[in-house]
C-alpha cells in the first residue's frame, strides 16, 4: 500500500529509462539517423519474446538484447517499404498500396539495466507493383542502448 491508502498494482507499468531511434532507407542500405534518450517512459508492452517461427520472420520488428544476448524486448513494426492511400473516385473510396521513396522507422526503446543493444530488423520490400514485404527479415541496425551515449551507432 502506498501513502494515503492508495493500492498499487503489480501489473501497472513503472517508467524507465528509454531511447528514441529514427532509421531511414537510403537506396536500400538503413541508416540510423538519431539516437535520443528520453526522460523516464513508459514504453508499449512487449510483444512475444520466444523464438520466431519461419513464418514470423517477414515484416519489419526490433528486439532488446541485454549484455549476455538474452532477448527482453520485441515490437513488430509497420512495413516500412508499404502503406495504403484511400483515394477518392466519384463517390467511391479506393485503396491502394503505394511505396514510400525514403522509407523510416522510429522506435521507442526501454534501456536495459546495464545497458544493451537494439537490433532492427526488416524485410526487402517485393519487386514490381508496391505490396507487402514478403521475404525474410534481415538485420539491418544495431544500436547500444545505455544510459552513456558515447557512440551509439555500432552498425
Amino acid at each position: 500500500m502506498g501513502q494515503g491508502g492508495e493500492t498499487r498494482s503489480r501489473a501497472q507499468p513503472e517508467p524507465g529509462p528509454a531511447q528514441r531511434v529514427t532509421l531511414r532507407c537510403h537506396n536500400g542500405s538503413w541508416l540510423i539517423d538519431s539516437v535520443v534518450p528520453t526522460s523516464p517512459t513508459i514504453v508499449p508492452a512487449s510483444d512475444r519474446v520466444a523464438d520466431l517461427r519461419p513464418d514470423e520472420r517477414v515484416g519489419a520488428w526490433f528486439d532488446v538484447v541485454d549484455r549476455s544476448g538474452r532477448t527482453l524486448y520485441r515490437r513488430r513494426l509497420d512495413d516500412p517499404h508499404y502503406f495504403v492511400i484511400d483515394e477518392h473516385v466519384g463517390e467511391r473510396t479506393v485503396a491502394r498500396g503505394a511505396r514510400p521513396s525514403e522509407p523510416r522507422l522510429s522506435v521507442l526503446a526501454p534501456v536495459p539495466a546495464g545497458g544493451g543493444r537494439l537490433e532492427v530488423y526488416v524485410a526487402s520490400p517485393p519487386e514490381g507493383e508496391p505490396g507487402p514485404s514478403t521475404g525474410p527479415a534481415r538485420l539491418v541496425a544495431i544500436v547500444q542502448l545505455n544510459s552513456g551515449l558515447d557512440d551509439p551507432h555500432e552498425r
